[in-house]
């Protein structure tokens, strides 16, 4: 038999799929500033159910941490995502967004696909990333101590390794 008189062998040759990569889901996010920066230096991930973005007691903690001059952040350099709508891989974070640092409040990591042990006030490095996997930022501002321990433990060393300043 040719080739000629078996198109349709050639039409389901070509019409299959050899490999299914599946759609990259868009990962919402907003920024603490009206302007995001072209740069995100502070990737947050937070889980709240019942607000889009964030509620105002928790915006609230984001922008001290954005505004604490110590870490040479500004506003505009932070995004944040809520994972209550939406489960993106750590790959797809690091592809969007490429920050070198990543706060998840009440986020455990293998909610973004990785295999990490951590503690809440623990700087981990994995990839080139800084990470903090902490307590839910309602849990952070309800607890002082633990508050304290969280900035000067996590965040300032975070900070402090990935300043402009100091690279």
């Amino acid at each position: 038999m040719s080739n000629e008189e078996n198109p349709e062998m050639y039409q389901q040759l070509f019409s299959a799929p050899v490999y299914d990569v599946g759609e990259e889901q868009d990962i919402s996010s907003f920024c603490l500033s009206d302007k995001p920066a072209k740069q995100t230096r502070l990737l947050v991930l937070l889980k709240d159910e019942k607000n889009e973005k964030a509620q105002a007691a928790d915006l609230e903690m984001l922008n001290k941490i954005a505004d604490f001059k110590d870490y040479h952040l500004k506003r505009e350099e932070v995004q944040v995502v809520n994972l209550a709508f939406q489960s993106p891989t750590f790959l797809e974070l690091a592809k969007k967004f490429s920050s070198p640092n990543i706060l998840a409040f009440g986020i455990d990591p293998a909610e973004i696909d990785l295999q990490l042990e951590s503690h809440p006030t623990q700087l981990l490095r994995f990839r080139g990333v800084n990470f903090v996997f902490s307590l839910s930022l309602q849990q952070m501002t309800k607890d002082d101590k633990l508050k304290n321990q969280f900035f000067r433990e996590a965040l300032k060393p975070m900070f402090l390794s990935t300043n402009p300043a100091n690279l």
